[in-house]
């Protein structure tokens, strides 16, 4: 007997998962995604991928440039506009 697909993946079902994966989605979402995740290996493959991709993006920090460096950047952009 072959199961039915109930879950495609289209575009607001990537929408969903990428919400699950960064923490962002709904309670209703979160349970289409995992009843989702539980019949379709496709869909579970994508969610742990995203989810891996927002614990790296999380590690990232913003990093601080010296406000001299920043005065000659926007300095020399200036410049170089007007001339």
């Amino acid at each position: 007997m072959n199961r039915k697909k109930l879950f495609k993946l289209n575009e607001e079902m990537v929408n969903r998962i990428i919400s699950v994966a960064y923490g962002d989605a709904t309670l209703a979402d979160k349970f289409i995604v995992m009843r989702a995740t539980a019949q379709n290996p496709e869909i579970r493959e994508l969610l742990s991928s995203y989810r891996q991709t927002a614990k790296e993006v999380g590690v990232l920090r913003e990093e601080e440039y010296p406000d001299d460096l920043l005065k000659n950047v926007i300095r020399k952009n200036y410049w170089s506009k007007t001339l």
